[in-house]
Parts: structure tokens; C-alpha cells; sequence
């Protein structure tokens, strides 16, 4: 009964049901297409990670989804910088509706794909690059390790370039920079969520961070005390949070604060040039997400 006292069942109890449902029944081996909070249908894949969680609960990272959900205005523009198959692109297109424009990355071609058939229907313009965003334009080595066919978000970008480990293949994916890109553009939202390349992203995006180009960036980091991707952005006059959530809600608090992430979920963070603005957008009780 615990593991049913969560957002995703009591501010949806619809989820609850189709949740008992699949209990019941042998989970899908194929693509399968499950209703987001916010109406829009996104094609899964059941037996990989980010599926299952999308097709389990109907949400991947609850709090990440109702931060970025509510700091990005309709009629705003935004970044999905590893989109994977678009569940944080869809979320972002539907906030920013028909006036916004959702600028999304995903360098590898099957998830880009399937990304590509999943936003067709977006309300709002979305962008799909086949880049990867990174310091330099040019061409990277794309690593798969081995476990990718169980989870499609681990596949990163080869440090410096180095070549496969044993169990890992590897293609080759054109890299851009957002500077490049984007020389005069501004966002309300950066999500950043490359698997470790977050801070090459940063350094190639340094003219749009020094310039305030970018509101927020919401970003997944595993060491954040030593982390460079914090260090850019503090250096750019950022103020960072961790991301957390209640059943309330979500929950922000500073660097120094006890850990907010759960024990089976990734650390993410907010860094901000309005953390008045962010913190009173996030202190309402409730699931923005769920309507």
C-alpha cells in the first residue's frame, strides 16, 4: 500500500487503476503508446527503463518534469538538450502551447526518431536536432555501453574522444554548440541531461550564459561539490538548488541542504538567474503536471 501513496496515483487516480490493471497482465514487449498528464500520447518502449517508468507511472522524474513545467511560460522557448524518445520535449511543448518553441536534441538515430514520430503532434513548434550539443562543432564518438537495450539513457558522448571499452559499441554523431546555434537567441529553460557531458554543453554555451540568454537550466549532476558544469554556471551568476519532491510537491533547497533525491532517482538541480521568481514559482503545493 506504500508504494501506491505517490503523486503519480493520488492527483491521478485514473493512473491508479491502469496501474492494477497491469498488474494483471503481462507487461508489453513492444512499442506502446501511454497518455501523459498533460494529454499528449508518447510511444515507449515497456522494457527499458525510461519506458517502463513512462508506462508504469506516466511520469519520468516527477520533479524535474514539475519544475521545468512550471518555470517555463506559455509562449516561451526552451532547450531539451538529450531528449532520448521526447517525454521532457512533450511536457516542454505542451507548457509553451502554439506561441513557444521547444529546441530538441538527440544524437542517437533511433531514438531520434522515435523522438521525431512522438512530437509530430505537439501543439507548440519543436525543433528536433540530430546533434549533440557539446564544447566544439564537428564530429564525436557516441558510446553504447553494454545495458543500453535496458536502459536507452546511457548512451554519452566518448571522453576525449577515447575508444570503446569491451561490452561498449560506439557511432559517430555530429556535435554542435548552442553559441553556434543560437549567437542571438533567448531561452527561458535550459534541460540538460547528457550523461556526463553536461559541463562541455555549458562551455559550449558560455556566450548565452554570460549574456543572462538563459533563465534557468535544469540540470542532472552525480558530483556536484566538484562539479564543473556548477562552477560555469555559479561563475555566470547562477544561484543553484537541489530539485526534490513531496507528495505535496516538488522541493528546492541549497547545495548544503541534506540530499532531496530519493535513493533510485539521479540528482538534479536548478540553477537560476531569478531565484526569487523560481522559488516562488515552486512553493505552491500541488502538481502543476496533472492540471
Amino acid at each position: 500500500m506504500t508504494a501506491l501513496w505517490k503523486p503519480w496515483f493520488v492527483y491521478r487516480p485514473r493512473q491508479l487503476a491502469r496501474r492494477v490493471g497491469q498488474r494483471l497482465a503481462a507487461p508489453p514487449t513492444g512499442p506502446t503508446a501511454v497518455t501523459l498528464p498533460w494529454g499528449a500520447t508518447l510511444t515507449v518502449n515497456p522494457g527499458e527503463t525510461i519506458g517502463r517508468a513512462v508506462w508504469t507511472t506516466g511520469v519520468y522524474d516527477i520533479a524535474v518534469s514539475e519544475v521545468l513545467f512550471r518555470l517555463v511560460p506559455f509562449g516561451g522557448r526552451a532547450i531539451d538538450a538529450g531528449a532520448n524518445v521526447g517525454y521532457m520535449t512533450s511536457l516542454l511543448a505542451a507548457k509553451v502551447g502554439p506561441p513557444g518553441r521547444v529546441e530538441s536534441f538527440e544524437p542517437h538515430p533511433a531514438l531520434g526518431q522515435r523522438l521525431r514520430d512522438n512530437v509530430r503532434r505537439a501543439a507548440s513548434a519543436v525543433a528536433v536536432h540530430a546533434v549533440a550539443l557539446s564544447d566544439a562543432a564537428g564530429v564525436a564518438r557516441f558510446v553504447l555501453p553494454a545495458g543500453f537495450s535496458g536502459n536507452e539513457g546511457i548512451g554519452h558522448l566518448a571522453p576525449g574522444n577515447r575508444p570503446p571499452a569491451p561490452g561498449e559499441t560506439a557511432i559517430e554523431v555530429p556535435t554542435a554548440t548552442l553559441d553556434g546555434l543560437f549567437p542571438d537567441d533567448r531561452f527561458d529553460v535550459l534541460k540538460l541531461d547528457v550523461e556526463g557531458h553536461e559541463a562541455a554543453v555549458l562551455r559550449g554555451a558560455r556566450g548565452l550564459l554570460g549574456r543572462g540568454a538563459v533563465r534557468h537550466v535544469v540540470f542532472e549532476d552525480h558530483a556536484i561539490a566538484t562539479s564543473e558544469a556548477a562552477g560555469i554556471l555559479h561563475a555566470a551568476g547562477y544561484a543553484l538548488f537541489q530539485i526534490g519532491w513531496a507528495l505535496r510537491g516538488p522541493v528546492l533547497a541549497g547545495l548544503a541542504a541534506p540530499r532531496l533525491c530519493k535513493p533510485y532517482e539521479a540528482p538534479s538541480y536548478l540553477a537560476t538567474l531569478d531565484p526569487a521568481g523560481a522559488t516562488a514559482a515552486l512553493a505552491p503545493r500541488g502538481w502543476r503536471i496533472y492540471g
